[in-house]
């Protein structure tokens, strides 16, 4: 599984507006958080990949993203 587009941007710009738009098309999977902050909080990105993914449930043709303003 890979994550195909992460949303970035600063606190009040408009990401969560974006992803909520997005989410609404049936070829997008957003993560269950719209925060996760996985990449600005994980020590070893590495040893919890599978934690990240499991914030994932697409189905069969559908590309994943998520927003997280943290990543600024």
């Amino acid at each position: 599984m890979q994550v195909d587009f992460i949303i970035v941007g600063a606190q009040k710009s408009g990401t969560t507006s974006l992803a909520a738009q997005l989410a609404r098309h049936p070829q997008v999977a957003f993560s269950s958080i719209k925060e996760p902050a996985y990449f600005s909080q994980q020590d070893d990105w590495n040893s919890g990949l599978e934690g990240y993914h499991r914030l994932f449930s697409p189905v069969a043709g559908q590309i994943l993203g998520e927003a997280s303003t943290m990543y600024t």
